[in-house]
């Protein structure tokens, strides 16, 4: 009987894991798609189009859209990494993929013969620059395991006080006083990476009324909060 119990518990255990991997995987696309939206609103030149009512209303939440994407991944980067150890070969496989990618746009440039400018030739080489959000998540992910370790050497409420003074500090602080080392994509990153830590780490959830499902009241706070 109890081989039986302990199967079944197994069983629902695998399950849950691969439906929740199943959600953050979908979660992962639909940050895709708004950051693609994004990218094409923004630098698609629509923005320079005089638009009135609902185009103008689309518009701009195509263009919010971009930053809610952004702070999904780094929401599923939080959830992955707490528990993860340090390799090496991770943070090589995001320099391959970012240096594959960019050498390749340079030479469909050449090809196309399209004009190279030599600030487009170091960019190629040197894509810190051009790329944000690379330049952010890889400073993130080399400083993970020293963030692990931190969150798991204090108590929960060192880690709730934490987290509440990095939130006064880039969502109110910052932008009220203007204060860029406070309001700036590393802290942001930083704040989801931690709350999105603590979500994992201590269980927190809440439940609604609609729906039965465990969310996270975290996420939406920070997606709110972290662009004022």
């Amino acid at each position: 009987m109890i081989d039986v119990i302990e199967k079944r518990e197994k069983h629902n255990t695998v399950k849950n894991t691969k439906g929740k991997e199943t959600q953050i995987e979908l979660l992962r696309i639909i940050a895709m798609i708004l950051i693609i939206i994004h990218h094409y609103v923004y630098h698609g030149g629509i923005l320079d189009v005089h638009l009135d009512g609902i185009n103008k209303l689309i518009s701009i939440f195509a263009v919010l859209g971009g930053k809610i994407g952004v702070n999904f991944f780094v929401l599923i980067s939080g959830y992955f990494l707490i528990n993860k150890k340090f390799k090496i070969k991770r943070i090589l496989k995001l320099l391959f993929e970012v240096y594959f990618y960019s050498i390749l746009i340079f030479i469909i440039n050449i090809i196309l013969k399209n004009e190279i400018k030599p600030g487009m030739i170091f960019n190629t080489f040197l894509p810190f620059n051009i790329y944000w959000f690379f330049k952010v998540y890889l400073v993130l992910s080399i400083l993970s395991p020293i963030i692990n370790l931190l969150i798991k050497k204090i108590s929960n409420k060192q880690y709730i006080l934490l987290i509440t003074i990095l939130f006064c500090m880039v969502c109110i602080i910052g932008p009220l006083g203007k204060i860029r080392i406070f309001a700036n994509s590393y802290m942001i990153f930083l704040l989801m990476y931690l709350i999105r830590g603590y979500v994992k780490l201590y269980k927190f959830h809440f439940k609604t009324v609609w729906d039965k499902r465990d969310y996270s009241f975290s996420t939406l706070f920070v997606i709110i909060f972290n662009k004022l």
